[in-house]
Order: structure tokens, then sequence, then C-alpha cells
């Protein structure tokens, strides 16, 4: 990680702006080593120099929230999305739906589900293997 975050600083050093993808692959790097609290930050920075957001963004931060089990942050976070007009794919929604099934709350991610399936969206087999697992925890 310390040399991702050397090359980020060199980026900067030599004039370069990063873009979206620049931060969401930080973002997704942070959380892959469970670092959330360096994610968050980066995604403030981005707000901070006008650097937009996409739901790859907002899946990376939402996923390493629920996986922390920061529900109402995770939470916060999606209302956030939806406020700014970013639609939420089936990589959204599969994230929720595990997230939400790792923590019991099978009855939000069924209707996370239902929702899904009237935005006529094909549930894939990771949202119902999470389902079920689900009610054996």
């Amino acid at each position: 990680m310390k040399s991702c975050c050397e090359l980020f600083s060199e980026l900067l050093e030599v004039g370069l702006s990063p873009n979206t993808g620049v931060y969401t692959s930080m973002i997704c790097d942070f959380r892959n080593v469970n670092n959330m609290e360096a994610a968050i930050e980066l995604h403030q920075k981005m707000i901070t120099e006008g650097i937009p957001c996409d739901v790859k963004t907002y899946i990376a931060l939402i996923n390493g929230l629920l996986r922390k089990g920061d529900l109402q942050s995770a939470s916060d976070l999606y209302s956030k999305m939806l406020s700014k007009g970013i639609t939420p794919d089936i990589n959204t929604y599969t994230v929720l739906i595990n997230g939400l099934c790792c923590k019991r709350q099978l009855e939000k991610a069924r209707k996370t589900l239902e929702y899904m399936n009237r935005r006529r969206m094909t549930a894939r087999v990771h949202i119902y293997t999470a389902l079920i697992v689900g009610h054996f925890k």
C-alpha cells in the first residue's frame, strides 16, 4: 500500500490530476486492506477537489462499510449516492443485499431484492446465495 500512496503522491508532484478512476482504485485498495478511514478520507478529498464519484466509487465505499459492520454509514452513503442522481446497478444491489444478510437484516435484504425486481433487474445467483446463507446465521 505504501508504494501505491507514493505513486499517488508522485502523480501530484509531476502536475497531473487524479481522476475518478484513480481515486476509486485507491479507495478499493484501502477497502481491501480494511482501512475504511483512509478510504473515507480519500472520498472526502474527491468531493473537496470537485472530482465526481461514480457508482463504482460508491459501491467500493458501501462494500467496505458493510464489511466493517457499519450499516448506518453504508445506508447514509447509499442515500447520498441516490440524491446525487447516481443510479444503482446490479453490483450495488449485490453488495447491499450481501451486507444486509451478513448482519441478519433479512427483511431489509428481501425488500431490496423486491425493489430491484421492480426495476426489472435480474438477480444473480450470488444474491440468492446470500439470502439463503443469511437464514442460517
